[in-house]
């Protein structure tokens, strides 16, 4: 029996198997993709597809005017690297999760630069808001070129009050969640400081030495 599945069984198998906080994209925003996960302050962008098969790398190459030329300007860029295709595969009857820098799938250059999905290497891909928005913002760019549908920046401005989701439901907007994440770090830190700097007091017939 062959199995089957559709794009959301993807997006769906993905989003139950890890627990980075998400935002899901629609309307304008989507045209920087499907999805954007996050850990602490870092991101990286997903498009979710079915397969690797031609039909769905051809979906993705006509969102852009020239995708030969998006492409050399995506890839051109350090950021690039936060930016995946996540698809299914067929695994001796087992549906499988593969993953595949974004550029590559756009490309057609698959040969040798899938992996199964793997939450370390997300994680290491993923880049600073402020870099991730600056992304973000050639992505919209490149495919808003000959189209009359408003601008990356305004798109981008939008980005802020977008809600993320974690793993245990808790809703906030992504500027709150960042913002909460660094004022925990700072007072991780603040204590870290508080506790190397608090004197080694211990008693003894004399007094307290220090």
């Amino acid at each position: 029996m062959n199995i089957k599945w559709f794009e959301k069984s993807v997006e769906y198998a993905f989003v139950r198997q890890f627990d980075f906080i998400a935002t899901p994209l629609d309307g304008n925003l989507e045209k920087m993709g499907d999805v954007i996960f996050g850990e602490d302050d870092k991101f990286f962008l997903v498009e979710f597809k079915r397969t690797s098969e031609l039909a769905c790398i051809q979906s993705e190459q006509k969102k852009y005017t020239d995708f030969q030329h998006s492409i050399n300007t995506l890839s051109s860029s350090q950021s690039s690297s936060c930016h995946f295709i996540i698809y299914g595969a067929n695994n001796n009857q087992s549906f499988v999760l593969l993953m595949t820098n974004y550029c590559d799938f756009l490309n057609n250059n698959l040969k040798d630069r899938f992996y199964s999905v793997d939450k370390k290497r997300l994680f290491d891909s993923a880049i600073s808001y402020q870099d991730f928005k600056q992304y973000l913002e050639v992505v919209i760019e490149e495919k808003l070129k000959g189209k009359k549908e408003g601008s990356a920046g305004g798109i981008i401005h939008e980005l802020d009050n977008m809600l993320v989701v974690n793993n245990e439901g808790v809703v906030a907007s992504l500027f709150e969640a960042i913002q909460e994440f660094k004022l925990e770090k700072n007072l991780d830190l603040s204590q870290k400081i508080q506790k190397d700097h608090t004197p080694n007091r211990s008693c003894d017939m004399d007094g307290p030495s220090f």
